[in-house]
């Protein structure tokens, strides 16, 4: 049985397994370091399970529409092995480059990254070169960083734009997510703030005394609901708060006011929400029939 020919990586000289169908395959290591024409690296592999070529961005995993990449600056082929897997040789353009043309021997490529002057700018040099001195530049690039921004201790930038003041409309959206969260001790100091920006948004006096009524402050709730009845008189929803908050911090009296002054006025479905609070004070005692 004849003996396997010696085989070696065309870019790094690299000891490789003899593969007489490719005779110019990269080894492993050089298929790492494959790139795009301008410098991003790429990986390669089969398609899918069937096979074909896929070659794809390494940071993003996006797929490129080439079979071509460049490794050391020398452009190469990838294709689809015969026997399954990916096989990557250099293209034929740049085949002559690796013969020297003073002596016949084979070049190897190497590459040189050289500072410009700080760590973060440099140049890469990529070029053949034969043991007898003679050298062929195949590819130059610049690369170019970006140096850390340098802060300077107890450096403070004064904010120019001033606050901004959410509108009546922005603060309510926020305050019924307060809401809906029972977070009621955020919501009553948020209402607080924002009904002192927005003193005729009725929205917020109600969730404001919602907001109280929750903490057991009924009090602020009651004084909550009758400023939001004020700005509104023909408020259904308000108007029952009201009264429900009076019976609650024993004031029955204002309650049965406001109910004698405004109950021919209520619609159907809030004249039994009120008869309801009404029915309720008298179960809890805190409304009387005298």
């Amino acid at each position: 049985m004849p003996e396997d020919k010696p085989q070696n990586c065309p870019i790094c000289n690299a000891e490789v397994k003899s593969n007489p169908r490719y005779p110019d395959y990269l080894c492993g290591t050089c298929v790492k370091k494959a790139k795009t024409k301008d410098g991003r690296a790429v990986g390669v592999s089969n398609a899918d399970i069937s096979g074909g070529v896929l070659v794809t961005l390494s940071e993003t995993r996006e797929r490129l529409d080439t079979d071509r990449v460049f490794v050391r600056g020398v452009e190469c082929s990838v294709k689809e092995a015969r026997f399954g897997g990916i096989v990557v040789q250099p293209v034929s353009a740049l085949e002559d480059k690796k013969v020297c043309p003073r002596c016949g021997n084979t070049m190897t490529v190497h590459e040189e990254t050289k500072s410009l002057g700080n760590r973060w700018h440099s140049q890469t040099l990529v070029f053949a070169r034969c043991r007898c001195g003679h050298q062929v530049k195949l590819m130059e690039s610049m690369n170019i960083g970006n140096p850390p921004r340098i802060k300077i201790p107890n450096e403070t930038v004064p904010d120019t734009k001033p606050a901004k003041t959410p509108t009546a409309e922005e603060a309510v959206r926020f305050a019924e997510m307060l809401m809906r969260t029972r977070e009621w001790e955020k919501l009553s100091a948020y209402c607080v703030d924002k009904c002192k920006a927005h003193p005729k948004n009725k929205q917020l006096w109600q969730l404001f005394g919602m907001a109280s009524g929750e903490l057991g402050d009924g009090k602020s709730a009651r004084l909550a609901f009758l400023k939001a009845l004020e700005l509104d008189p023909n408020d259904d929803a308000s108007f029952v708060n009201y009264i429900t908050s009076c019976f609650h911090t024993g004031d029955p009296e204002s309650a049965v006011e406001a109910i004698n002054r405004s109950y021919a006025g209520l619609k159907p479905s809030m004249m039994k929400a009120m008869l309801n609070s009404v029915q309720s004070a008298l179960v809890e005692g805190l409304l009387s029939v005298e």
